[in-house]
């Protein structure tokens, strides 16, 4: 009996033994405001278990036997101990507290799986969301300059009064020649085509750039130029359902109308003119308009007004600056409003974010201005213990009304103009192509109104811009075992963008096209009534879909391994639908005359031939198609080593055949050392050093390209016959560009945290780039015609270096962070077509082998001849005045290498200040080692009566010996002289000017209210902030006054002020 009791004892003990082994322990950490804490490390001491938790916070693991210690750690926050028993079940919920004297840690998302950046051996830049909020913006883009490593905001594209608008953007340099240079855009880990205006900077959690191949390889063939990867608010398991409330209000100054130097004082104008004037260079009929003031001249000759009228007109004319009416009139204070709400939350099996905004901005100029409203809804479900479903919508729909009339939108008018005559009411001026005095007998010719009012011409004309787009997002995860899921998404984007103008019967517009249309007996060939135009509309569909298998465990304590493998396929496509003019259009019928032909040609008034306008009939559509295939695997020992490596396939319909049937691979490999961790490290004043390097490959497209033939279809102007001609070969070896990049870096932690930064240097070698190539004239191809191939090759070097120093900790604490970014490039290999053309070289520069693609070049300045005042110029080494042989002779060896367009250093330095509830920040940015061409003015151009330059820099031309001393500004000369005088001149050296600058960004400054003010209100937080942006330049190199990264618009961005209030419940 004993016997059988012994053996049923130990027949249960061996039963139960395998299921108890089995047993685990799971849970939850977060941080004390309910964030999930991804990649948080957990331990069982006694069982010698470890893991780390999943993007949702979540932990799993075995449990040998109790009584057990689970310790749970993450970088910046407190480490917990928590005791484990027989009675522990369940998920465990596991809050952790900030440390205070801990950096917090920074989790980088690629848009195809996150890594904490310890374990990062990428060179990644991580934009937080309280770095983005820092400052007040519509654009997302606006709120990363200056604060982002590597990313420069280059503005020479911005041009006339478009100050505002989108400039070009380089990650860490150059890595194409002909192709597309802006960096891939990734929003919610996939790649967005669409106007980054769209996107709601409210909406965005945090942004991160991926710098270099081991970072920004995994995306291919579309990496080259960096990733920025765009992640927006997402809710969290086991958060509380937090509502969110922002808004703000910003008011921009009118902008400085009276910056640009081109432009001469009344007096001096109208002293020019009388001088032509009495010279007889006027033409004085109906076919040359001539400016206002000679018209009066031309009165008082011809005693058609007294000489006391003539006194008070040109009294008037002589005080006024229209400038200055304009701005009055036709500009105001701009004010741009936010609205943005958010709900997010989730409990154990799901998290759900909804948010909204809404903005109303009106701009400087009278009668522009847009809308934007944006939508957006996620959620997530857990299915049983292992299935994860998530789906998300988004939409954002914008409008903007272009009906103002910008001062430099009118080129022409004579600077001593009215807006209103002597009775205040809108004053004709003299904006048309042809003589006042033939306009204002219009109606005596039988015709309507002929004259331009700018301040009527407002209310006259709606311009509208109309678009929208939808995101749709679902995805699936399936977690197979402990460790290992695997994940599918899918995602649907929509666009659309109509554009409409519409002329009332009274604008200028419908006028003009009315009256030189009206034929000589009468007859209106375009109908005196309003006029619509329908831009061609255009829309866009992306369809995409991914498959991804993920691993990631740790193992024991000292290995991790996280693995990534999948596929992805993608089609976009692309349509332009014809756009069309309606004339006589009625509004309130909505019908119009469609009885138009618009295939003959009419003469016209006073002189010409012209067929009726019409908006292209062109319709167009483009498809592209990828296809990619992609790994990523990393490996991590002892916390102190880990090696990295990716590789990549792409192919897409734009690439040629032969590449697709090659599929050549692209791919990245890295590693990095915590040096600090080694046995035999024993440097106490530099607790932290981590070294990392990687080398790799990623590409660029240019989607212009084809492999096939293109040709361009049009109809003969006299037969109205189709005609097609052929304009590019078409190339079946069309391949992606590869950009090989190497990457070495350094990561510090010094006095106690109280210093920390990062060093790299790289070197991006691009290669197979695309380069122009003649084609030759028995192909057939349209004559002079160029297309692409894969020949060139491109070398960019720099150093990126980012440091953050905490001053001063406590109560009172100062933080500054300091950003320095160098970078140049050089071609090694180009063939494409010689250069010969002086004045092309000059204002496009072309590509040559061993010199910069940024270069700047200009024709030697040898002074002024200190007799004529006019530029010195050596024609087989004498001094000539024959220009026109000189610029005849003149050869691309010949010029100088005036400088780079771009800086070739530039950063920022940010200073963070906070007392209590009070925070303040300071950010200074500063661009240096480049140069610009300034404005100026040739010999003797202000004298044109057709087209005259007007320029400050005539108050510096020479007059007398000695002049050329001081000035490089020739003298006058007559209006007969060669234009390569001019061209000498105002190409020369003389103007290039050096572009470092030293600017004051912005200003921010924060004030949270304390528990004791918001305790009786339902609010957990309320933050007011203030914020000014574009405060001014602290120091700059040139003498002009001339802001260089505006130095081709017509004056720079106004400042801004803004205040803000943020509310949490």
């Amino acid at each position: 009996m004993k016997k059988l009791l012994l053996f049923i004892y130990l027949w249960c003990a061996l039963i139960n033994a395998p299921v108890f082994s089995q047993q685990r322990l799971g849970g939850t950490v977060t941080g004390a405001d309910g964030t999930t804490l991804s990649g948080a490390s957990v331990r069982l001491l006694v069982s010698e278990r470890s893991t780390a938790t999943d993007a949702n916070g979540q932990f799993s693991l075995p449990v040998q036997g109790f009584p057990d210690t689970l310790s749970v750690s993450y970088v910046g926050y407190l480490p917990q101990m928590i005791p484990v028993n027989n009675g522990t079940s369940g998920p465990i919920g596991i809050v952790l507290k900030p440390d205070p004297n801990a950096l917090q840690e920074v989790v980088v998302n690629t848009g195809y799986y996150q890594v904490p950046q310890e374990r990062a051996t990428g060179a990644f830049t991580y934009i937080g969301n309280e770095l983005l909020n820092r400052s007040v913006s519509t654009n997302i883009f606006d709120r990363l300059e200056g604060v982002t490593n590597s990313l420069l905001f280059d503005r020479r594209n911005l041009e006339g009064e478009d100050v505002d608008g989108q400039p070009e953007l380089r990650v860490r340099g150059l890595s194409t020649i002909e192709a597309d240079s802006r960096p891939l855009i990734v929003v919610d880990n996939f790649p967005y085509e669409g106007d980054i205006t769209s996107i709601n900077p409210n909406d965005v959690e945090s942004v991160t750039v991926l710098r270099d191949a081991a970072a920004a390889s995994i995306w291919g063939a579309r990496a080259g130029n960096g990733v920025i990867v765009i992640s927006t608010k997402q809710g969290k398991y086991g958060q509380r359902a937090r509502i969110s409330f922002n808004t703000n209000i910003t008011v921009g100054e009118k902008p400085d109308l009276l910056y640009s130097r081109q432009f001469l004082p009344a007096p001096t104008v109208m002293a020019i003119q009388k001088e032509l004037f009495e010279r007889g260079a006027y033409a004085e009929n109906d076919r040359t308009r001539i400016p206002a003031y000679v018209e009066l001249l031309i009165k008082q000759r011809d005693g058609l007004i007294g000489e006391d009228q003539f006194e008070v007109q040109q009294s008037s004319m002589r005080k006024n600056d229209l400038r200055k009416e304009w701005l009055e009139h036709l500009y105001q204070t701009a004010i741009n409003e936010q609205y943005s709400l958010g709900i997010r939350g989730g409990g154990e099996n799901y998290h759900y974010n909804f948010s909204g905004g809404y903005d109303r901005n009106r701009a400087n100029i009278v009668g522009n201005g847009n809308t934007r409203l944006s939508l957006s809804l996620q959620n997530t479900f857990k299915v049983g213990k292992n299935l994860e479903i998530s789906g998300s919508a988004w939409y954002s729909s914008q409008q903007s009304e272009n009906n103002g009339l910008g001062y430099t939108t009118t080129g022409g008018l004579s600077i001593y103009e009215r807006l209103f005559d002597v009775d205040g009411k809108p004053a004709a001026v003299n904006l048309q192509s042809y003589r006042r005095t033939y306009h204002e007998r219009a109606e005596e010719m039988g015709l309507v109104d002929w004259m331009m009012r700018p301040i009527d011409e407002v209310r006259l004309a709606e311009n509208l811009k109309k678009s929208a787009e939808w995101r749709l997002n679902t995805g699936i995860r399936y977690k197979i075992l402990d460790g290992l899921d695997v994940n599918a998404t899918y995602q649907y984007t929509m666009g659309n963008l109509a554009q409409e103008h519409y002329y009332a019967q009274e604008a200028y517009y419908v006028r003009n096209l009315v009256n030189r249309f009206t034929q000589a007996d009468g007859q209106q060939i375009i109908p005196y009534g309003a006029i619509m135009e329908y831009f061609n509309p255009q829309q866009h569909s992306t369809h995409s879909a991914r498959g991804q298998l993920n691993f990631n465990k740790q193992i024991t304590d000292n290995h991790q391994i996280a693995v990534i493998g999948g596929g992805e396929i993608s089609q976009a496509i692309s349509y332009s639908i014809p756009g069309q003019t309606l004339y006589n259009f009625d509004r309130e019928l909505w019908s119009a005359n469609l009885a138009q032909d618009y295939v003959s040609s009419y003469p016209l008034r006073p002189t010409g031939s012209l067929r009726i306008p019409t908006r292209s009939n062109t319709p167009s559509k483009i498809t592209n198609r990828y296809l990619s295939y992609f790994g990523n695997a990393s490996y991590s020992f002892k916390e102190q080593y880990v090696l990295s490596g990716s590789v990549r396939w792409d192919g897409s319909n734009l690439l040629g055949v032969k590449t697709n049937q090659r599929g050549v691979a692209l791919w990245s490999i890295g590693g990095s050392w915590d040096v600090s961790k080694a046995h035999f490290y024993q440097m106490e004043w530099l607790p932290y050093l981590r070294v990392r390097a990687t080398y790799g490959s990623a590409g660029n497209i240019d989607k212009s390209q084809s492999h096939y033939p293109t040709i361009s279809l049009s109809n003969n102007p006299i037969t109205n016959l189709p005609y097609a001609v052929l304009m590019h070969p078409g190339n079946p070896s069309l391949r992606w560009e590869q950009v090989n990049t190497f990457n070495f870096g350094l990561d510090i932690h010094m006095l106690n945290r109280r210093l920390t930064g990062s060093i790299e240097y790289f070197n991006k070698h691009a290669k197979h780039l695309l380069g122009a190539n003649i084609v030759g004239p028995t192909t057939g191809v349209a004559p002079g015609s160029t297309y692409k191939m894969n020949y060139a090759n491109l070398l960019t070097t720099g150093w990126d270096v980012q440091l953050t120093s905490r001053n001063l900790m406590g109560e009172f604490q100062w933080e500054t962070t300091l950003l320095l970014n160098q970078s140049q490039n050089r071609v090694t290999s180009y063939r494409g077509p010689e250069q010969t053309n002086i004045a092309g070289i000059i204002e496009n520069t072309p590509v040559q082998v061993g010199k910069s693609v940024d270069l700047i070049y200009a024709i030697p300045w040898q002074g002024l001849n200190p007799q004529t005042g006019q530029p010195l110029v050596y024609l087989d080494g004498e001094v000539t005045d024959d220009y026109a042989a000189y610029y005849r002779t003149l050869t691309w060896d010949q010029l100088i290498v005036a400088g780079s367009r771009v800086p070739r250093l530039f950063g920022s330095m940010r200073n963070t200040v906070s007392w209590k509830r009070v925070e303040m920040g300071v950010l200074i940015s500063f661009k240096t080692g480049h140069v610009f061409r300034r404005s100026s003015m040739g010999p003797g151009q202000e004298y044109s009566t057709t087209s005259p330059v007007y320029h400050m820099d005539y108050f510096r031309r020479w007059k007398q010996p000695g002049d050329e001393l001081n000035t490089s500004v020739p003298a006058w000369a007559e209006t007969t002289a060669p234009n390569q005088r001019n061209a000498v001149y105002t190409n020369s050296e003389a103007l290039i000017t050096k572009g470092d600058v030293i600017r004051l960004q912005d200003i921010s400054l924060a004030y949270t209210l304390g528990n004791d003010a918001i305790r009786r209100l339902p609010f957990s937080r309320v933050r007011l902030y203030a914020y000014a942006r574009n405060l001014g330049i602290l120091w700059r190199a040139n003498d002009y006054g001339i802001d260089p990264d505006y130095a081709n618009a017509a004056y720079p961005a106004s400042r801004r002020f803004s205040l803000g209030l943020q509310m949490e419940f």
